[in-house]
């Protein structure tokens, strides 16, 4: 069975990523400008993201983040349904239809859920910064999770997260 990720909330960040696309906004910055904008259409859930409360507000959300010429972009971090049941069981995903728009998946970082810190950047097992995963490598990135856990006990639980963006609204 296909592990089944759901939408914990939205980001806007600059568009495009200096070096490479992750979760952690310390490497990957976010479009704050934008992202004070946005509080007044989808205030912030228990994770720090963004969580329109209907889907008259996702969309004024799309069209005030996703605009590549300003150089910002809307995404989607994305954890394992799994993940969202056992730590934090009061959460639910939004209920907006986010399937609306056209996403791109960018790939699945390895993160701690305080403040979505990449394992990828903290270099747990190699001394170069590691590419985010393919879905199609999740036991390697679980692998990895399991090792920053017991590598980073301060940074724990690490978490497998996707990331996608807007591409077409």
């Amino acid at each position: 069975m296909k592990p089944r990720f759901v939408t914990a909330g939205f980001d806007i960040r600059v568009w495009p990523p200096a070096r490479s696309a992750t979760t952690d906004a310390t490497e990957w910055p976010q479009r704050e400008d934008l992202y004070k904008q946005a509080l007044g259409l989808a205030p912030e859930n228990s994770l720090q993201l963004l969580e329109p409360p209907n889907e008259q507000a996702f969309e004024e959300l799309v069209r005030l983040a996703h605009n590549e010429r300003d150089g910002a972009t809307l995404i989607s971090i994305d954890l394992l349904l799994s993940t969202l049941a056992s730590v934090f069981p009061s959460l639910t995903p939004p209920s907006i239809r986010a399937d609306r728009v056209q996403w791109q998946t960018l790939g699945v970082d390895v993160c701690d859920l305080n403040g979505f810190f990449s394992a990828l950047n903290m270099k747990v097992e190699s001394a170069e910064l590691m590419p985010l995963f393919d879905e199609s490598e999740l036991l390697n990135a679980f692998m990895l999770a399991e090792s920053a856990n017991v590598k980073i006990p301060a940074h724990r639980p690490f978490v497998l997260a996707r990331i996608r963006r807007v591409i077409n609204s």
